[in-house]
């Protein structure tokens, strides 16, 4: 990171409590350089920002840098959020996801590739967690996607995994696989139905 935000996650100012305030609130002290504010948004959305970027790039060192860079552009960009758009969450999503497509363009990965399989991104999910039962519960509940995801059709996996590690749109996962969009469409839509019928259907069991 810039010198500028690598003491901004570490000077601290004591009589400025932040963690317990908003999105919103913070960022609007992150606007003004406030270091805590940056740190507490970090400590509140790195997870988050790193699990969407492994798993469009599906490399652990590159997804890391795309974390350091969002929370670069958080601090130079604050002034960009207008909470009146949305939450801060799907600016930081938006934020991630831009990012590393341009990195997957950049690095010319193809997701069928690289990208993390399904099995390696559960895996995952349970393993970054502090706390053991969370840990557990994370695990148990990503078993159980994985699953109904192995329910699926192999062209609606196929479309789901370059939606969901890939970040692509509709339009971009049909130029890929070279199908109308409508069926790409098609695709995901029954996937996302078939998933929701099985997970709900086991949920009630």
């Amino acid at each position: 990171w810039p010198s500028e935000v690598g003491i901004a996650l570490t000077d601290k100012h004591p009589k400025t409590p932040v963690d317990h305030l908003s999105d919103e609130a913070l960022m609007v002290l992150v606007a003004g350089k406030n270091g805590d504010a940056l740190t507490a948004l970090y400590d509140r959305y790195s997870r988050f920002v790193y699990s969407i970027s492994w798993r469009m790039l599906g490399q652990k060192h590159l997804a890391e840098e795309i974390t350091l860079d969002v929370f670069e552009r958080v601090w130079f960009r604050a002034d960009a959020f207008q909470p009146e758009k949305g939450q801060l969450k799907s600016w930081i999503a938006r934020l991630t996801r831009n990012l590393s497509i341009d990195r997957i363009r950049h690095e010319k990965i193809r997701p069928e590739m690289t990208a993390v399989s399904w099995a390696d991104w559960f895996q995952e999910l349970g393993s970054r967690h502090s706390s053991p039962e969370l840990a557990v519960t994370r695990t148990l509940q990503a078993d159980r996607v994985q699953l109904a995801i192995q329910e699926l059709p192999a062209e609606q996996q196929e479309a789901l995994a370059y939606a969901f590690f890939g970040g692509y749109s509709h339009q971009e996962i049909a130029n890929l696989l070279d199908l109308p969009l409508g069926t790409v469409k098609t695709r995901l839509r029954l996937a996302m139905k078939k998933l929701a019928f099985l997970l709900f259907d086991e949920e009630l069991g």
